[in-house]
């Protein structure tokens, strides 16, 4: 009996005209983020390769590429929904960036540097080779907590955590060519306790009750049970402080640092709602997706939706319709860009 290996995609532009490399890497990588190219600051041609390696609920990638800026500005993270969170080790190169408020700092080969999709990234990167482990934000929670904190943070390639970590995520990578899929798909959940044990370790210089780690484990569990209940209408701090048993003034303070209750709830939803109107093959109704998310009535949603992401819902139901690859020729469809699609399936 065969037994599936794991599924690899080969992204690679050296089959391309010069002049279609960068615009089609621009596209495609703007499933994440926003890139730009100084054709003058390297003599030669554009070039990248991207292989991704899909783990079930993970992604694992090598990049190289000629060195370039990576950007995730507020604009992106509204309008794309997407919520990873990536752990990136570089073999070749080194970046420097603005990771959200964390000031400007520096990844070098053998670091391995925490990115928060959910928060503004500003960087550049010299010529590079790097591998980029994608894990959905609640995927990792149970195991680190309160990822965001983490945005920008770097263990470094001299401590023991960032040296074995690294090497984790290579040995991993280079492992997986011949791995059956759900072998690999258990070294890849396997990978985050690591990811978890290791960046828990940094000191927040927090001592309120919401960094404790039990009311942080039982914020977790919370977040996750919100997770698989958000299209119930009587979800709410009610219905959270009689379900885990807790004072109302308690389940406040341990949602406080993520806007409340009530303010992480809906956006939740909205995030929950993006994605459906985004992912819908034919079109969604708008209407249909607020009633399903727990809201009461389409215009609040509208309002809410708007307010989250500077625009309506119609505008995201609208551009599922259209086509997406501007670059249909026979030369770009020797591209395998299916990665795209994992990243924005990951859930």
């Amino acid at each position: 009996m065969d037994i599936a290996t794991t599924s690899i995609t080969r992204f690679r532009l050296g089959d391309l005209a010069p002049e279609q490399r960068f615009p089609l890497w621009k596209e495609s990588i703007s499933v994440i983020f926003d890139v730009d190219w100084d054709a003058g600051a390297t003599p030669l041609n554009f070039d990248a390769n991207l292989d991704s390696a899909h783990l079930g609920q993970l992604l694992l990638v090598e990049t190289t590429s000629v060195g370039q800026r990576f950007d995730r500005p507020a604009q992106r993270i509204r309008e794309d929904g997407i919520d990873h969170c990536l752990i990136q080790i570089y073999m070749e190169g080194e970046t420097r960036g603005l990771w959200g408020a964390r000031e400007h700092s520096r990844a070098q080969p053998g670091d391995v540097l925490f990115l928060d999709t959910a928060q503004t990234v500003r960087s550049e990167v010299n010529d590079f080779r790097n591998l980029t482990l994608l894990v959905p934000r609640t995927l990792l929670v149970p195991h680190l907590g309160d990822p965001e904190r983490h945005h920008g943070r770097i263990l470094s390639r001299e401590s023991s955590q960032g040296r074995l970590l690294g090497e984790h995520i290579r040995l991993l990578w280079s492992l997986l060519k011949t791995t059956p899929a759900a072998e690999s798909q258990l070294l890849g959940l396997g990978l985050l306790d690591l990811v978890g044990r290791y960046f828990g370790g940094y000191s927040l210089n927090e001592n309120s009750l919401e960094s404790h780690p039990t009311a942080l484990a039982l914020r977790e569990t919370i977040r996750a049970y919100i997770e698989q209940v958000l299209e119930s209408p009587d979800l709410g701090a009610d219905a959270l402080v009689q379900r885990f048993g807790l004072s109302r003034s308690s389940l406040y303070n341990l949602f406080k640092p993520l806007g409340g209750v009530s303010g992480y709830i809906q956006h939740r939803r909205l995030f929950r709602a993006h994605a459906l109107l985004l992912a819908a093959p034919h079109g969604v109704n708008v209407t249909t997706v607020a009633l399903k998310l727990g809201f009461k009535h389409a215009s609040h949603f509208t309002r809410a939706f708007r307010e989250k992401f500077g625009y309506n819902p119609s505008v995201v139901r609208e551009a599922c319709l259209l086509p997406s690859d501007k670059f249909s020729t026979a030369a770009a469809d020797c591209v395998d860009r299916s990665y795209e699609n994992w990243v924005r399936e990951l859930r």
